[in-house]
């Protein structure tokens, strides 16, 4: 199984003391869940003991994960069985509240275990966090931390207090909306009452960081607070006048990003508006995608121009310092576009799951059971991947087999229901093919193949995947229903969950897949003009 060695969502939902309400997760990635103080204070036993105790609960979740999937396609069998009773229904939901039941335990178990590991200033982290782990260098006092704790449990009882009143307002706006007769008074009144309370939620935040600021002695505050100096610069050992220079670099770079940042939101709007139209011109859609690219890319050049412009500044010997301390990773400063980027980009990948072999790298979301099992094949038990291969590879998945040549970029989801196969690239002829024993059925670039036990999970899954199709085709794989559609690459793009992370990270492996698929994008366009429009409407399966 691929996993990465993972800490339990459940564990740190226990350690916050409250959050028992919370939507039960079989596991989470280690550094998402322990703060960076507490993993470097850990011994090397304490991680050997915590490290077996992760992985007794992993075993006993993944076991009954399992199981639950398959109760959960029993349920599905049941909806589309028009004899089943509600009692045999509420039956299997009842196993699978046991098994649920059981990883919960486990979960709880392996929480109070790992707790009863840490000292007090460790507990403490793990439930308040640290507000000084992207600060390397600044270390609280004792009395500076029992006065930062002090502040932030008075302000974690306001915001927790300020986000139910928000919850019962919004609730109450909900209500109000759905009344018959919508009174616009009281909708006004009731969005005043939401404004003020997000208002109050924001000023709460501030007067934190006010308070916090003032704990902290002026040397601690230049590094926590000073948003225009990175601590790499000031790492090279620059004297007051050079000091001076970069951080005016530093705020032209800031000042571009600005500028950059108002111009992609301009652009991204005129995107929207062409995506609002049912059926996109996909011409004008992809000149405003090479648009954004473009606008992307000058802001890129001009802040490392600027950056360079900052290098320039430096003695020779503290730019070798300089290549030195850049193999070292540093946080950015609160504020500047270089927190932003860095926090989107963690964000994102913490959503996106990837593994690189011989023959391929493959991008998939979190909640997929995928694995590697022999040389050459992955298999999908269930979930989303996204396969870029480099040789021939096999995927095997709802007890059909996709057989990718090399240089192909697929994206294949795999669930109750039924498996989808769709060719976003292909450098050649007969590069994608899905099979059912002696049934083989290939996909060109542009097309989508989904196959089901029954002709009703088809339709489901066409729903599921909003795309644009046209030509949709009916045919049999072996025992199984197959429909066969063209497909609108640029609604793939736009509207697929995987796909729009992988838009959103945009790391090097990422932009070439969207070249990829761009280009594959305009080359079809071209090509089949005379085949209609796509519609992203569920066509009728004939």
């Amino acid at each position: 199984m691929i996993r990465k060695n993972a800490w339990l969502m459940s564990l740190v939902l226990f350690a916050l003391a409250g959050s028992a309400n919370a939507e039960p997760t079989t596991a989470l990635n280690f550094d998402a869940a322990i703060s960076p103080s507490i993993q470097s204070t850990l011994t090397s036993e304490q991680k050997e003991v915590i490290d077996k105790l992760v992985k007794v609960h992993n075993q006993v979740a993944d076991q009954n994960r399992q199981k639950i999937d398959g109760l959960y396609q029993k349920i599905s069998a049941c909806f589309l069985d028009p004899e089943a009773k509600r009692e045999q229904i509420f039956s299997i939901q009842g196993e699978i509240d046991s098994l649920q039941n059981e990883i919960d335990i486990s979960a709880a178990k392996t929480a109070i275990n790992v707790r009863k590991m840490l000292n007090d200033r460790q507990r403490t982290v793990f439930v308040y966090g640290d507000p000084l782990d992207n600060y390397p260098g600044v270390n609280l006092t004792t009395d500076e931390w029992s006065s930062y704790l002090t502040l932030m449990k008075e302000f974690l009882n306001k915001r927790n207090g300020l986000q139910r009143k928000l919850e019962d307002l919004q609730f109450d706006l909900t209500l109000l909306y759905q009344s018959t007769d919508l009174n616009e008074t009281l909708l006004l009144e009731k969005q005043a009452q939401i404004n003020a309370a997000k208002a109050e939620l924001e000023n709460e935040k501030i007067r934190l960081a006010v308070r916090t600021r003032g704990l902290l002695t002026p040397e601690q505050r230049k590094i926590v607070f000073n948003r225009h100096h990175p601590k790499i610069w000031q790492d090279t050992g620059i004297n007051p006048k050079q000091d001076s220079m970069i951080m005016g670099v530093h705020m032209k770079i800031e000042a571009a990003d600005q500028t950059g940042r108002r111009t992609l939101l301009g652009l991204q709007n005129d995107l929207a508006k062409i995506y609002l139209d049912p059926i996109p011109d996909e011409n004008v859609a992809l000149e405003k995608v090479r648009e954004i690219t473009q606008a992307r890319s000058e802001t890129a050049r001009k802040q490392l121009g600027l950056i360079l412009e900052g290098r320039g500044m430096l003695t020779p010997e503290q730019k070798k310092r300089l290549i030195g301390l850049m193999k070292v990773p540093y946080a950015p400063m609160p504020g500047s576009h270089l927190e932003s980027i860095t926090k989107i980009n963690a964000i994102v990948s913490s959503q996106i799951g990837e593994f690189l072999t011989d023959f391929a790298t493959v991008r998939y979301l979190p909640n997929s059971k995928i694995e590697v099992s022999e040389p050459g094949t992955v298999i999908l038990r269930s979930g989303k991947a996204l396969i870029s291969t480099s040789k021939s590879a096999r995927v095997k998945c709802g007890g059909y087999s996709v057989a990718v040549e090399p240089n192909t970029i697929a994206l294949i989801t795999c669930d109750a229901a039924g498996t989808t196969v769709q060719n976003l690239y292909d450098s050649k002829a007969h590069s994608l093919k899905i099979s059912s024993g002696a049934n083989t059925v290939e996909l060109l670039p542009g097309s989508e193949v989904i196959v089901s036990d029954t002709e009703d999970n088809l339709k489901i899954l066409m729903a599921k995947q909003a795309v644009g199709r046209r030509r949709p085709a009916a045919t049999r794989l072996g025992n199984s229903f197959l429909v066969h559609s063209d497909i609108s690459l640029l609604t793939v793009l736009q509207k697929d969950d995987l796909m729009h992370l992988v838009m959103m990270r945009l790391n090097e492996g990422d932009k070439t897949i969207l070249n990829r698929t761009m280009n594959m994008a305009a080359a079809i366009m071209q090509s089949t003009q005379g085949r209609g429009q796509y519609s992203q409407q569920v066509p009728p399966v004939k």
